[in-house]
């Protein structure tokens, strides 16, 4: 669902306000999983901690910013 999302913005939005807006939602997402990561939820009823999805998540976000954040330089460029 989220793919076909993505195509209909392409086609709707320019290149530079559909990466300025990613970038935008990205860099949200990665200020909430790092407010997740110093505030965590605790543990589950496994005795399991969110760590490592949390690192991974943290990671994820930053990388798609920065993706964004080239992707609209680029746009700016041309």
């Amino acid at each position: 669902m989220a793919p076909l999302a993505v195509v209909a913005l392409q086609a709707a939005v320019p290149r530079l306000q559909l990466s300025l807006t990613v970038l935008g939602v990205a860099s949200g997402a990665a200020l909430l999983v790092a407010f997740r990561m110093v505030n965590p939820p605790g543990v589950d009823d496994q005795g399991t901690s969110v760590a490592a999805g949390a690192w991974l998540g943290l990671l994820l976000c930053v990388g798609l910013a920065v993706g964004a954040y080239f992707v609209s330089r680029e746009a700016e460029r041309a």
